[in-house]
């Protein structure tokens, strides 16, 4: 009786710790994947194809990467320039700004990846003050 119970465990440990294996090279094929056609996308212009990829390749990144790792992070950084490339600024200003903050903490307040980020997040921030402007000049409302 304790041999029967022992083989079902084994065979349940076994069973569990297989399809754990294959949900990992899931995410990690499906993070992969993504990340290429980042990359196409990027090389051909394709903004609205930029975004849509950096964003599936940091949900399956998510699964693979720790919270603190530089390959998410880099994730993270790919969908906040794909925002700020497609003209979605107060999404970049925010996703930037949270980098940025997060860089200090994992790489040190003057690393280079910290400062880059806050760069870019001063960019994002330039970029959103600048359409706003636009947009009140085509409403015809006066420029504060």
């Amino acid at each position: 009786m304790e041999k029967v119970m022992l083989k079902r465990y084994l065979s349940l440990a076994t069973a569990v710790a297989f399809s754990l294996g294959m949900s990992a090279q899931t995410h990690a094929s499906e993070m992969t994947s993504a990340y290429q056609q980042y990359q196409q996308a990027v090389s051909t212009g394709d903004t609205a194809q930029t975004l849509k990829f950096a964003q599936q390749a940091l949900e399956a990144g998510q699964q693979k990467y720790a919270s603190d790792s530089d390959n998410l992070f880099a994730l993270k950084y790919n969908v906040a320039a794909a925002n700020l490339k497609a003209g979605n600024n107060d999404a970049a200003v925010e996703q930037f700004e949270t980098l940025a903050s997060n860089a200090a903490q994992q790489f040190g307040k003057l690393a280079l990846k910290t400062l880059a980020t806050r760069l870019d997040w001063y960019k994002a921030l330039l970029q959103k003050e600048q359409t706003r402007k636009v947009k009140l000049k085509v409403s015809g409302a006066t420029l504060l």
